[in-house]
């Protein structure tokens, strides 16, 4: 597939968060948010930023995200702030954003 310097201003990708049930066991739980794009010059900003902050910036939107009781969760910023208190959770959407803009090759 051929580079196109012309990109959608935001994407898609998956976030993988990984908690600890009642056994000790990682379980995966898996949803979809969408990131705006940044540029190179904002890429250096944000490395200086704690990961909450980076995630408010660049967070857009999401799907799959469910409540306990399996309701829909929309986004917004009350959602927003209830996923941020959830350390599993930063560190599933920062290592999502931040592989997007940094991905390695993966071995086959």
């Amino acid at each position: 597939m051929a580079f196109k310097i012309a990109l959608n201003p935001t994407f898609k990708t998956q976030v993988d968060v990984h908690i600890k049930n009642d056994k000790g066991i990682f379980q995966k739980s898996t949803f979809t948010v969408q990131f705006a794009r940044t540029d190179m010059d904002e890429v250096e900003e944000l490395r200086k930023l704690p990961q909450t902050d980076v995630i408010r910036k660049k967070l857009v939107g999401w799907e799959g995200l469910l409540a306990e009781d399996n309701a829909v969760v929309e986004y917004n910023e009350t959602n927003l702030d209830i996923v941020l208190k959830i350390p599993e959770a930063v560190l599933g959407l920062s290592e999502s954003f931040w592989s997007s803009i940094y991905k390695q090759r993966e071995k086959n």
